[in-house]
């Protein structure tokens, strides 16, 4: 999913300026505690989701199972 609209009707892409001020990486405490010694950051950046953050209202799109499903979207509370 390159770009999508957000509830609110702004345009928010997945693709585009690299770093993306628009993204955040999540990762669990477990995955996270599973990392010991030396790593390489792509074992990390494989294990973690991708949020992204609309600039205009705040919801979060979350893509618990990768960027090839549809994202979980939470809104902040008023």
């Amino acid at each position: 999913m390159a770009k999508w609209l957000c509830a609110c009707g702004t345009m928010i892409q997945s693709s585009g300026p690299i770093p993306n001020p628009a993204e955040y990486l999540l990762v669990s405490d477990p995955d996270f505690a599973g990392f010991t010694g030396l790593v390489e950051a792509e074992d990390v950046y494989m294990a973690m989701s991708h949020v992204f953050r609309c600039a205009s209202c705040g919801r979060l799109h979350v893509f618990w199972s990768g960027l090839g499903e549809h994202p979980t979207v939470y809104a902040p509370e008023s």
